[in-house]
């Protein structure tokens, strides 16, 4: 029986139906619909799907249709799809493998030689559900659960009981609640299994000499930078076809000043002027531009971003920078900085050595070659985030709490008045 640990889970209902009429995708899959093969298990297109609709959700400049290259966030999506799925497998594997040793008095026997088809075969049962029941037991289930419950009152939801969530799981995301159990104890196994063998040994001690380091060898990360000048292209929402023609032009190699004379929908007279802002004027404005700003290069072209009802691109002129902030002041982000280096390195070894291990198909069409300028897709190429060191905390990470507004109603339909009121909001705070 396949386990059904694959479907996403998130707080917000409207989710599944953002996006559903506004794609369509190149379908390509294997034997009855499936995208990939992972050992003995398999991803379906409809599994792949749903984590699309959802991932579309979550980022208001691919469900505005900037900034999306379907295919790209499709990879990237089912290859985490795919270590998702071998993490499991490999807890299953581990505790299969220990009971195997039991009974035979080989406690010498590799995981890895365990035969998963054999152990099955023991029960009618999905192994990954009897092995996740021991790694993940219902008490831990249970806790998380409540929290997911006190979540949804946070958020203005009346739930007041676990029957009630429970129908509202399967109102919102067609999930049974013996399947969203089966979800969720999922989560919570992977979050378990990435602290306990992934993060637990490299979040150790982080001596002085190490951060002093770091700090040294990157002092523009901690350089506050006095003033910022830049140019921007500013369309209304409702201007893809021109965010296309700057963006051909950029990749073509005209001047971000020509192409915001041409397209950008300010007052003429405002079109390509350099504009200036202070450090501190910056950080009044609404992300990502202040980061996006303090971030590109002197002569970078940002890719086109969502800021309230526009489309904006940002070119950085000159940046004037400050004195470094003083290494007392950053120290604990220099601590965090570094355990999260050492996160990502210690995740991309353990899942090279759990794919080395297993064959794995993908249905999936190659990629093209990347164009000039990137495309974001807005997957963690990497995900590291530990926020706690129990099961149940562990399991605060999993992003099934996480939740969206759709900032679709907000595009602008008007003519030339509107479109320049519009662009005002771009760098209004």
């Amino acid at each position: 029986m396949r386990r059904p640990v694959k479907r996403p889970f998130w707080i917000v209902g409207v989710l599944f139906c953002l996006v559903a009429a506004s794609v369509r995708s190149l379908r390509a899959e294997g034997p009855a619909g499936i995208v990939s093969i992972v050992g003995e298990d398999v991803i379906t297109r409809s599994e792949l799907d749903r984590e699309l609709h959802v991932h579309m959700g979550q980022n208001p400049d691919i469900a505005a249709g900037v900034r999306f290259d379907r295919p790209a966030v499709e990879k990237a999506l089912l290859r985490q799809m795919q270590d998702e799925l071998l993490i499991l497998q490999e807890i299953a594997r581990n505790y299969a493998a220990a009971d195997v040793a039991r009974e035979e008095k080989d406690p010498s026997r590799r995981s890895s030689e365990v035969d998963l088809d054999r152990l099955r075969s023991q029960s009618g049962e999905s192994s990954y559900a009897r092995q996740l029941a021991r790694y993940v037991p219902d008490s831990i289930l249970d806790q998380e659960i409540e929290r997911r419950i006190e979540d949804l009152r946070q958020a203005g939801y009346t739930v007041a009981s676990r029957q009630e969530f429970y129908r509202f799981i399967e109102a919102t995301h067609q999930m049974s609640s013996s399947d969203f159990r089966a979800f969720l104890r999922g989560k919570i196994a992977i979050a378990k299994y990435k602290y306990e063998r992934m993060f637990r040994s490299v979040d150790t001690w982080v001596t002085p000499q190490e951060m002093r380091y770091y700090y040294s060898a990157r002092l523009d990360e901690f350089t506050v930078p006095v003033k910022i000048f830049f140019r921007r292209i500013v369309l209304a929402r409702d201007q893809e076809f021109k965010a296309r023609k700057v963006r051909e032009g950029l990749a073509a190699g005209q001047s971000f000043f020509e192409l915001a004379k041409q397209y950008s929908d300010e007052d003429p007279s405002a079109r390509g002027n350099v504009l200036s802002l202070s450090y501190e004027e910056l950080l009044l404005y609404k992300e990502p531009m202040p980061t996006l700003l303090r971030t590109l290069e002197k002569g970078g072209v940002s890719d086109p971003v969502i800021l309230g009802r526009t489309i904006c691109f940002f070119q950085l002129e000159e940046r004037e920078q400050g004195e470094p902030k003083p290494f007392e002041e950053v120290q604990d982000q220099i601590r965090e900085k570094i355990l999260n280096e050492r996160r990502t390195l210690s995740y991309q070894k353990e899942m090279e050595r759990l794919r080395a291990a297993t064959v794995i198909k993908d249905f999936l069409p190659a990629i093209a070659a990347a164009k000039t300028g990137t495309t974001a897709t807005g997957v963690a190429e990497h995900p590291t985030a530990v926020e706690g060191s129990s099961a149940a905390d562990g399991a605060k990470g999993a992003d099934a709490s996480e939740r969206v507004d759709d900032a679709r109603g907000e595009n602008a339909t008007g003519g030339d008045s509107e479109r320049q009121a519009a662009s005002s909001d771009a760098i209004s705070p």
